[in-house]
């Protein structure tokens, strides 16, 4: 354990070196995580740089420009900074056009909740009447019936109060175990943390501890191999899989295939040309976009009939899709209409 602290501090030491901006313990959780693979871990501190760089760029040119927007458009101040910046940069810093976007999303957004609200509130409401007495049960089980989920477990279980009761006390079981072992192995936890062991999900260390009878020693043990698992896992998929399904071709070196895919720097022909396609109306992915163009030799017109007529394919079959879920719906409905019928005969002879 000695060794693999010195062999940490040795590749901080060295990374430190050649980014000076990068803590510590933010680069020993690097390589804690890629076992040791200071490749790895430079590979991933130099993408960060360069996101850190463009969005410092972007901020320079457009940072002015997207406040005033943020001021002005109530619904820019939920978005993302940097993707306002983004589009300012994708519309070459047009504020017009930006604000036509803005605009746009904020109706569609405005629309789509106002349906959707409407159409829960539609849903609960007539939830609550269908199941009306089995409610009342649940009141009177103790359970609380003005959570959404109640309403949810009843209609899935096709009002089984039995049922819905089990499931609720298995999940305010679940729930006290949880609670129980994060208070007896508060401390376990509190060391681990403090030696540098980071878990994206939580619970999973209360878990392990209580596997290794509370003991911090074992319990690492147990997160070293589960992570060089995973990592054989990740190593074994990169190495098996050289061309993604996308055509994107993945570096291999020394044996061991890269996370790190190839990118494909746009020429100013491309850049030109891309502009050109935006200027008459195709949007869209802009590798997508240059495939397109060239496949339609170099022609925008046929390009644009090419996006729309794809962009009316998909709609097609969004529709067709909707239209096979609510025959499919209907035809369960009815089905269980007719099986819950009460005038069927009972005394039909074998």
């Amino acid at each position: 354990m000695a060794s693999n602290q010195q062999t940490y501090d040795e590749q901080v030491r060295v990374l430190q070196e050649r980014f000076p901006r990068a803590s510590t313990k933010h680069l020993t959780r690097l390589l804690q995580k890629h076992a040791g693979d200071i490749d790895q871990v430079r590979a991933r501190l130099v993408q960060r740089n360069f996101r850190s760089n463009k969005w410092d760029s972007l901020e320079e040119r457009f940072g002015t420009t997207v406040t005033s927007l943020q001021q002005e458009i109530p619904s820019a101040q939920s978005l993302k900074r940097i993707r306002l910046l983004r589009l300012m940069e994708s519309f070459s810093g047009d504020v017009d056009a930006v604000r036509k976007v803005l605009q746009k999303v904020e109706e569609r957004d405005h629309e789509v909740n106002a349906d959707r609200r409407a159409s829960r509130r539609e849903r609960r409401e007539e939830l609550k009447s269908k199941y009306a007495t089995e409610l009342a049960e649940l009141t009177q089980a103790g359970i609380n019936v003005n959570r959404p989920c109640t309403l949810r477990q009843l209609e899935k279980s096709q009002g089984d109060v039995n049922k819905v009761i089990e499931k609720m006390s298995h999940r305010r079981e679940k729930k006290e175990k949880r609670a129980e072992l994060n208070t007896k192995y508060a401390s376990q936890i509190a060391q681990l943390e403090a030696d540098g062991i980071e878990i994206k999900n939580k619970r999973c260390l209360a878990h392990l501890l209580e596997k290794a009878d509370g003991q911090v020693d074992v319990a690492k043990q147990l997160i070293t191999e589960w992570k060089e698992k995973k990592g054989k896992n990740r190593e074994y998929r990169h190495r098996h899989r050289n061309i993604s399904p996308g055509g994107i071709t993945t570096q291999v070196t020394g044996g061991a295939a890269s996370c790190w895919r190839k990118r494909r720097e746009l020429s100013s022909d491309d850049i030109e040309n891309l502009k050109r396609l935006r200027s008459a109306g195709v949007h869209g992915h802009p590798m997508k976009i240059l495939a397109m163009y060239h496949e339609c030799n170099e022609s925008i017109e046929l390009t644009k009939a090419r996006k729309d007529h794809e962009r009316e394919m998909r709609n097609q079959q969004r529709e067709e899709r909707s239209l096979k879920r609510a025959l499919f719906a209907e035809a369960q409905t009815g089905y269980v209409t007719i099986n819950n019928r009460e005038d069927w005969p009972r005394d039909i002879e074998q």
